[in-house]
């Protein structure tokens, strides 16, 4: 179907980082918990090379969008390389920085609690920072995995605000 309306309609298809834990990839790579952060780069790069070859195999052709909560330099600029059809990326999780679970507070508007909160051109350097010219750009869009109303999480979490639905489900409790 997603192949068809591809075809038929020019709708996308993503290849996400994330829920590949499946029993292929349990065994080739001796875990059941899937972080592609965690692992080396030497992993990363086979991983990236599994999974999209796979897709390849699958689609006929490579991805131009990809995505996890987390993708640090290293990985963007090695998918940029080696698949040059990517174009965009999920590339961080505004949350995902070191008070990720007090929700909002005093460094909400730095780069240091992670990703800007919308799209940028990030660093060859540094994911989650913006590329300071032409020589650093990695040659993707990053985007962030959610976004939020900043004002409305400035009282709190926001949890009615933003784009993740299971967030939106949280602040109706």
């Amino acid at each position: 179907m997603a192949k068809h309306d591809h075809d038929v309609y020019g709708d996308e298809i993503a290849l996400s980082l994330l829920g590949l834990p499946c029993e292929e990839f349990r065994e080739k790579y001796k875990t059941k918990d899937f972080c592609i952060w965690m692992f080396s780069m030497e992993d990363k790069k086979a991983i990236v090379n599994d999974v999209f070859e796979k897709f390849h195999d699958r689609f006929g052709f490579y991805p131009e969008s990809t995505g996890s909560y987390y993708m640090d330099a290293d990985l963007t600029n090695y998918i940029k390389a080696a698949y040059p059809t990517v174009k965009c990326a999920v590339a961080t999780c505004w949350e995902e920085g070191p008070k990720a679970y007090h929700t909002c507070n005093n460094s909400w508007y730095t780069l240091f609690d992670g990703g800007p909160w919308a799209p940028w051109i990030p660093s060859k350097q540094n994911t989650h920072a913006p590329a300071a010219n032409a020589a650093e750009d990695s040659g993707i869009v990053a985007i962030p995995h959610l976004s939020r109303d900043l004002i409305a999480c400035y009282d709190g979490n926001g949890s009615n605000f933003g784009t993740h639905p299971q967030n939106v489900l949280r602040g109706m409790i």
